[in-house]
């Protein structure tokens, strides 16, 4: 029998049975996972990994794996994923590294609001 957490038991159950009590991975961790399903263009990969007895428990956690575990807590079962350790801790670091390597932002690069007024002012002194 695989025991839910003390906290948060139902939400936990909820997620787990919909996913089948399966890690719900796609290859966000950076692994490849085998293929299930038949075998057309449009296989999805998804770990193998599941909740069992004596098996690391299963996390679920938010589908986007670096959302603050303060916001996580509040959020309904839709927007949970049930992920294997392995698989959450790759998604996270992946995340994270995507983050740091993001090309900055260049909104305001081009920002001609400062031209603007003082354009504006121009035409009223004139």
């Amino acid at each position: 029998m695989i025991r839910p957490p003390i906290v948060g038991a139902e939400l936990w159950s909820a997620v787990m049975s919909a996913a089948g009590y399966r890690c719900q991975c796609e290859g966000v961790c950076g692994s490849r996972h085998t293929p299930i399903g038949q075998r057309t263009a449009g296989v999805q990969h998804r770990c193998s990994r599941t909740a069992a007895p004596g098996a690391p428990p299963s996390v679920v956690a938010p589908v986007e794996p670096t959302v603050p575990a303060c916001v996580a807590a509040a959020l309904p079962a839709e927007d949970l994923r049930a992920w294997c350790p392995r698989c959450f801790t790759g998604a996270t670091l992946a995340a994270r590294r995507a983050e740091r390597n993001a090309p900055e932002s260049t909104e305001d690069l081009f920002d001609v609001t400062p031209f603007v007024r003082l354009a504006r002012q121009g035409r009223r002194s004139a």
